[in-house]
């Protein structure tokens, strides 16, 4: 199932930024979602682990959760249109909903995001 980016707009306060092919993604406190394009990376600020990220998917959130997954570098393979968002943003998606799908939520950012 890929995400429509319509969904992280209506969602969230967001910009949309583009990078080029070879260039690095500007790394902070924010995360990304791939509207189109590919990113590589390694993340993990113990052991630094290899990942790659396509379009429809989320980069640089996983550290919200466990700061051991930070992503400490990332590349642009292709052309990239993506979409930044604040850290807060989430925070106050988070702290303005039912507690049991906030925990929900953590989880699952846990479990399958980078």
């Amino acid at each position: 199932m890929e995400i429509d980016n319509t969904f992280i707009k209506n969602l969230f306060h967001s910009t949309i930024i583009k990078v080029e092919k070879g260039n690095p993604i500007p790394l902070g406190n924010h995360f990304f979602f791939i509207n189109n394009g590919k990113v590589s990376g390694k993340m993990g600020a113990k052991k630094n682990t290899p990942f790659s990220a396509q379009k429809g998917q989320f980069f640089c959130l996983k550290q919200l959760i466990d700061p051991d997954e930070k992503v400490v570098n990332a590349v642009a393979e292709t052309d990239l249109d993506l979409t930044i968002i604040n850290f807060s943003e989430l925070e106050k998606l988070l702290k303005g909903t039912d507690k049991n799908l906030s925990a929900l939520i953590k989880s699952l950012i846990s479990q399958g995001i980078y």
